[in-house]
């Protein structure tokens, strides 16, 4: 059911009710931005106090436009649940001096046209809602008496020609006429409360309320003798226009309330909005966060996180595809969890959604969540029992429990995010045997730690058995104090403290034979000559020279220790080298400027350098096979000569070329060679 301002009031009860009676409730929501670009890419080594850190600033700017609740009644006597959906809509407002703002991406509103988003309900009847602290301005107004006086000086000019015209009104009624009552349709609540203001302060000797009948009428008398005559209170005007701008916000408070189970899927995203659109501003610290999400919901399950980690528990045929939602859904609606053949409850609808439903729909969204919620907890209570039955809300909660307050986080270091109430200490799962091996789920940090510490003490005492901390840290001594270095040269630092010993591993057969690990050590003296021509070797990376040499080598001659090579003796060595002989080494290399990723490898600067190619060095310009390809190191070369110029210059080195067998530039050899190539005819740019 969709819930607008036209049916809110008349809904309120209803939904009251069907709260109170739920056993959980789905929750989905719609924003009206996406968090996209690089400052927002989920890295795989955030931590949760980064992400938030990173996502605070921006969702400032963003508002749920749509909101879904699906509340699950559970019926005993045909163990069957029943679901109650809801879709509200929601729109900012401005209101004295809170003028509610967010942002609209251009991709967002694509993706919501594409999945048949009502902007007119959005803008035209969507509910209006409050923060706690924006509620908490209101309270002190009103506390002050300054909410009058502030609403009246921001009214706009139609505002205050409808309230100039309820005043003339109310005059002439009062000259012309001799009725006792007279009725004003204001529809709007916080023109109704300004107008029930300004006519007592006009007219002090009338008294005005709200019409029993119709809630968009002032009803106003002459005078206290007319029969059935009453003011309204003071207070009662300003409770029902608290009422009205709360809008939304007093569901949350019900769902607060009444402490109900909060179903989502990927739900992290959704409570920080939840806490900058009905608590407050967003916090700085994270821990407070987290605490004031606690305190809102107690217990919220998280869909996407159960759903990664139950799926561990099936093989590759047996697991869904996918974890979103629509895949999800469609998994256990369709009937192929193999595990949920037999003893499925029931879960109808109350109103049944159209035949094609669209996703991202927020009532369908928060039903498909609480659909899944529902077979994942039957599952896991079935695998506890060892039967496959019907199983009632509280064995199902009570199967999810180690999952309780576990939001996903995308791809990050820590894989959810932890209630405040739970970051100190271990949480267990529920003992259970999984293929024959005792299943345990704890917080991430020592969870490896001990598994690697039950292996290095089996490995030792050769026994599968429990171990406990101390031979577990037993085990894993060899490795205390070493931190680990990123592709150094030495794999680990080690402690100061672990510097000058040997550390032995405990001895034991691993393959038969006896393991030893130790801190990387020098051999005998003898071993160091051996090293010595790698003496004062510092490593460049990727650099033309390969080390660095220490200053005090680069002007004697290093010998390496000579020795079998494959059977060629091999030798290094540096001298001081002058000017001329490092130009002369050089010289092959004259003239070429490096071009990038181009069918030439350089450009050549001088005529006479590209065309001999000539030099001490066998090192010579790549051949030109044809007169065309001295045509385009021509255009290269001299990019503003004329074409025709560069055509006569092929020209002329092509005939060249065939009258003698001096001009070698075609192949870059000797002479004697050029005739070899077997080129001929007139050569074309």
């Amino acid at each position: 059911m969709e819930i607008t301002t036209k049916n809110f009031s008349e809904q309120l009860d209803d939904i009251t009710k069907n709260l109170k009676r739920s056993c959980f409730v789905g929750f989905d929501a719609e924003f009206s931005a996406i968090l996209s670009g690089e400052t927002f890419k989920h890295r795989l080594f955030d931590s949760n106090e980064e992400r938030y850190d990173k996502l605070k600033s921006k969702v400032n700017q963003m508002i749920m436009t749509q909101i879904g609740l699906t509340m699950f009644q559970y019926n005993r006597d045909i163990d069957t649940y029943n679901a109650v959906c809801y879709t509200f809509h929601l729109c900012p407002q401005v209101f004295g001096d809170i003028d509610q703002s967010f942002i609209f991406q251009a991709s967002t509103v694509k993706f919501l046209c594409r999945h048949n988003f009502d902007f007119n309900k959005f803008t035209y009847f969507g509910l209006p809602y409050l923060s706690k602290a924006e509620e908490e301005v209101i309270k002190q107004q009103l506390e002050d008496n300054t909410l009058f006086q502030n609403l009246s000086h921001s009214l706009e000019i139609e505002d205050e020609r409808l309230l100039q015209s309820y005043c003339s009104e109310v005059s002439k009624w009062l000259s012309n006429s001799e009725e006792g009552t007279l009725y004003l349709d204001i529809k709007n609540p916080v023109l109704r409360y300004i107008t029930h203001n300004e006519i007592r302060m006009r007219f002090p000797g009338v008294l005005t309320t709200d019409s029993l009948g119709n809630s968009n009428k002032v009803l106003i008398y002459r005078d206290k003798s007319v029969e059935g005559a009453n003011s309204a209170p003071k207070t009662v005007l300003e409770e029902n226009l608290k009422v009205h701008l709360l809008g939304f916000s007093q569901i949350i408070d019900l769902l607060a309330s009444y402490k109900k189970p909060i179903i989502g899927h990927n739900i992290f995203l959704d409570t920080i909005l939840l806490h900058n659109q009905f608590i407050g501003p967003l916090p700085n610290k994270y821990s407070t966060f987290k605490k004031n999400i606690h305190e809102l919901f107690p217990n919220i399950y998280d869909t996407k996180y159960i759903s990664h980690e139950m799926a561990k528990m099936l093989t590759f045929d047996e697991v869904w595809k996918s974890n979103a939602l629509q895949d999800l859904y469609e998994f256990f609606s369709e009937r192929k969890c193999k595990k949920l053949e037999q003893g499925v409850n029931p879960i109808r609808l109350s109103i049944p959604f159209a035949v094609k439903q669209s996703y991202h729909e927020a009532g369908w969204d928060s039903y498909c969540s609480g659909y899944c919620f529902i077979r994942l907890g039957h599952w896991a209570a079935c695998v506890i029992s060892g039967k496959n039955r019907p199983v009632g809300p509280r064995e199902t909660l009570a199967a999810m429990s180690p999952y309780c307050n576990r939001a996903n986080t995308i791809r990050g270091a820590m894989p959810y995010v932890v209630s405040i109430t739970i970051t100190s200490r271990i949480l267990l799962h529920p003992a259970r045997v999984l293929g024959g091996v005792r299943h345990q789920r704890q917080v991430p940090a020592c969870y490896c730690y001990i598994r690697l510490g039950h292996w290095a003490a089996y490995v030792i005492s050769a026994k599968y058995r429990p171990v406990g901390p101390r031979e577990t840290l037993a085990a894993m001594s060899p490795y205390c104090h070493r931190a680990n270095t990123i592709r150094g040269a030495m794999p680990y630092v080690v402690s100061i403290t672990m510097t000058s010993r040997l550390l032995l591993h405990p001895a034991g057969p691993l393959g038969g034979v006896r393991h030893q690990r130790q801190v990387p050590a020098c051999g005998a003296p003898g071993d160091a000559t051996a090293l010595s021509p790698y003496c004062n070797r510092a490593n460049t990376i990727r650099g033309a020279m390969p080390y660095v040499v220490s200053v005090t080598m680069t002007s004697k001659l290093l010998l390496h220790p000579t020795g079998p090579l494959g059977g060629v003796r091999h030798q290094w060595q540096y001298r001081p080298v002058g000017p001329r002989e490092t130009l002369a080494a050089m010289s092959p290399y004259c003239n070429r400027a490096n071009t990038i990723r181009g069918a030439m490898p350089y450009v050549a600067t001088a005529l006479s350098d590209w065309a001999t190619g000539r030099h001490a060095s066998s090192v010579a310009v790549p051949a030109c096979r044809t007169p065309g390809d001295a045509c385009r190191h021509v255009a290269l070369l001299q990019p503003g000569q004329h074409y025709k110029e560069s055509h006569a210059l092929c020209g002329k080195y092509h005939n060249d070329f065939q009258a003698t067998a001096s001009s070698d530039w075609a192949t870059g050899l000797r002479a004697s060679s050029a005739a070899s190539t077997g080129l001929s005819g007139p050569g074309r740019p």
